[in-house]
């Protein structure tokens, strides 16, 4: 009873560790492998792994791997029907093989030789099956304690959330940081347009530019998120109105010095106007401010 106790507050010790890995580095790499080292810690393996499904759902890939053999399997994908780990994804329970496995055995041709016992736990978020995590022992002396299984299962479920969130943020970051480079060159280009178009009226090709940047972003801001997320009342509120005019004119791709010239302000009071936007709204630098004017409505 007690050592089932002990087992109940290693679990809850290693998900808080999970946890705290996500936010401390908001990546999915060092995820897996704490979920992996957690698991082997658990059910006293010497080796661990965590595969999950392809965007098809057709295969199951090696994400990763802790072990003598991780190098090698790291980055391996079989179809997810095969295996032991295709059998536990299908049944959508643990799956605990015990006792080394003949070449000859129909249960999984790929079941390392050398493992005396294998625990293949399917990976579920929202019912959703996503992976499988296998945690191999090479030489199993006892049994695991009474419980374990049922306690690394809803470990393996609760660290799927967590690797969904991680896979979700990374995506995120990834689009992000597309949609930033894509206005940062489109800034560059209205600039660029408007010191060679000496024939079209610079306050029609103002509307024409700022009109094909806000529709491009806000399909953008579609795909990236179905709905828009709202920007805190306080920092819109703590824009100034002239704050509000020079972040209109970065919107329109104006340089520091035109911005100057159509407000009447020196490039240092400029500068100091858009270091303010910058900061209230939390961003990194003019581009990611005027990605979040267009995307959040703040003009």
């Amino acid at each position: 009873m007690l050592e089932q106790v002990d087992v109940r507050v290693r679990v809850l010790q290693a998900l808080s560790e999970i946890g705290e890995t996500f936010t401390a580095t908001l990546r999915l790499q060092p995820v897996l492998e704490r979920i992996i080292h957690s698991a082997m810690e658990l059910a006293q393996g010497d080796a661990g792994s965590v595969m999950l499904l392809t965007p098809e759902s057709e295969e199951l890939a090696v994400v990763a791997a802790v072990g003598p053999r991780a190098n090698i399997i790291l980055g391996q994908r079989q179809p997810a029907t095969a295996s032991v780990a295709g059998r536990a994804l299908r049944s959508g329970g643990a799956l605990v093989l015990n006792g080394r496995l003949s070449p000859s055995s129909a249960i999984a041709s790929d079941y390392p030789q050398d493992v005396d016992r294998s625990l293949v736990l399917p990976l579920r978020v929202a019912g959703r099956l996503v992976g499988v995590l296998n945690i191999n022992t090479v030489d199993s002396t006892r049994d695991l304690p009474s419980g374990t299984i049922s306690l690394l299962d809803l470990l393996a479920n609760q660290a799927a959330i967590v690797i969904e969130n991680a896979r979700l943020y990374e995506e995120l970051a990834r689009k992000e940081r597309r949609l930033e480079l894509f206005v940062d060159k489109f800034l560059r280009l209205q600039a660029e347009q408007r010191s060679r178009s000496g024939s079209v009226s610079e306050e029609k090709l103002k509307e024409v530019l700022s009109g094909i940047l806000r529709q491009t972003i806000r399909e953008f801001a579609t795909e990236l998120r179905r709905e828009p997320e709202p920007v805190a009342a306080s920092a819109h509120e703590k824009l100034t109105e002239r704050e509000r005019q020079v972040l209109q004119l970065i919107v329109e791709g104006l340089i520091n010095k035109e911005i100057g010239h159509r407000l009447g302000l020196s490039p240092n009071t400029v500068k100091n106007h858009i270091a303010s936007i910058i900061e209230k709204l939390g961003v990194a630098d003019r581009t990611q401010a005027a990605v979040m004017a267009i995307r959040q409505g703040l003009l």
